[in-house]
């Protein structure tokens, strides 16, 4: 298994240098993740005159977008177990360290980044400076597209990374952020470094709001914000296009 510590920036980032030197290494699968969005065959034509020896690609939204629907944005997450099958199909199993590349300042390479994270594999970096920096530094570049190999991907789905679209909505227009006693107190013993009992938590720190209750400016939010709940979540949302509050 390739380890982060191996890594020479940290743990999310690893250099061509780095990545040169392991181009053989049958724990790590490369993947180019170039698009555009105002020409969407554009990556995989890149990918097919040049790419780093031995990757594979994805496609933003065939590999990892599910269908556009009534809601969800322009590129709603793929079903899980379906990306999943992908992703073996590269050859990665939980041992393996994928590395993500673009040249687009990461824009669709953290995407990829990211859903890998959230169905539970950790170990996943971006190449430091993208297909830009590669092809600089003179590395190793193909253009014939390597076989495919089978790895067991298993998801370990990280389901409380995500809300739904009711739930962003039911959060719309909230004046502060609005927190269960029980999140008050997990953030206030993180940030204080100490044990809370929820009775302990003063009334003057708290406003009740029917079962629920609003941090006052002074106390510690779980989210570290001072916009609202649904302001954030929303924000978020539409970045990440997983729902369309439209």
């Amino acid at each position: 298994m390739v380890m982060f510590n191996s890594y020479e920036k940290n743990q999310w980032l690893v250099s061509s240098e780095w990545l040169s030197q392991r181009l053989n290494d049958p724990q790590i699968a490369i993947v180019d993740c170039r698009f555009q969005l105002a020409d969407p065959q554009w990556g995989y034509r890149q990918y097919l005159a040049s790419h780093i020896r031995g990757a594979y690609y994805l496609d933003l939204e065939k590999d990892l977008s599910a269908p556009i629907e009534k809601h969800g944005g322009r590129h709603p997450l793929p079903a899980p177990q379906l990306l999943a099958e992908k992703l073996s199909a590269l050859g990665i199993s939980q041992e393996t360290l994928v590395v993500a590349y673009d040249d687009a300042r990461f824009a669709f390479a953290a995407r990829l980044w990211w859903l890998l994270r959230y169905l539970g594999h950790e170990n996943v970096a971006l190449l430091d400076g993208g297909w830009s920096s590669w092809v600089e530094g003179g590395y190793p570049v193909a253009d014939t597209i390597p076989a495919p190999k089978w790895g067991n991907f298993v998801v370990d789905l990280q389901s409380d990374w995500i809300v739904d679209r009711d739930t962003v909505k039911s959060r719309q227009g909230l004046p502060q952020s609005c927190c269960s006693i029980q999140e008050i107190a997990i953030a206030i013993e993180e940030s204080e470094n100490r044990s809370i009992q929820l009775q302990d938590i003063s009334q003057e720190r708290l406003i009740p709001r029917g079962k629920e209750f609003v941090t006052s400016e002074a106390t510690v939010c779980p989210f570290r914000c001072s916009s609202s709940f649904g302001q954030i979540i929303s924000k978020l949302m539409k970045l990440l296009s997983i729902v369309d509050l439209g």
